[in-house]
């Protein structure tokens, strides 16, 4: 089962779209739709709306520790899955200000050893 998928919602600086994951591997700068620039770390990844729309799969939190680092190893026991907090937010830039109080959805732990998989698989595209 693919929890990932690759997207077409970037543009390379130079407004040219990137729809595949070898274009967006090209591009250490790239922008959103709200014309904001910021560095390519996640490259064009977000997971199934099917397994987020699902309530059973997320769980909504308070954000008491405002950083992705923190939160990650909080949630997962691991500080180097803060991009998949990120994704799961549809964070297109880790450095957007994170406040505390916040509400962010955290995926389902059970969920992690899959979207690795599957970054494995599109990291060979």
């Amino acid at each position: 089962m693919a929890i990932t998928k690759i997207t077409d919602r970037y543009i390379d600086i130079k407004n040219r779209k990137l729809n595949i994951s070898s274009l967006l591997n090209a591009f250490n700068i790239l922008k959103d739709e709200d014309d904001s620039y910021f560095l390519n770390i996640f490259k064009n990844v977000v997971i199934d709306s099917d397994i987020l729309d699902n309530p059973s799969n997320v769980l909504r939190v308070r954000v008491i520790d405002p950083w992705w680092e923190n939160i990650s190893y909080s949630a997962y026991d691991d500080a180097q899955n803060w991009w998949m907090v990120c994704t799961t937010n549809n964070v297109l830039n880790p450095f957007e200000e994170l406040s505390e109080g916040q509400n962010i959805d955290l995926l389902s732990k059970g969920f992690i050893p899959y979207i690795q998989k599957d970054m494995e698989v599109i990291n060979k595209l």
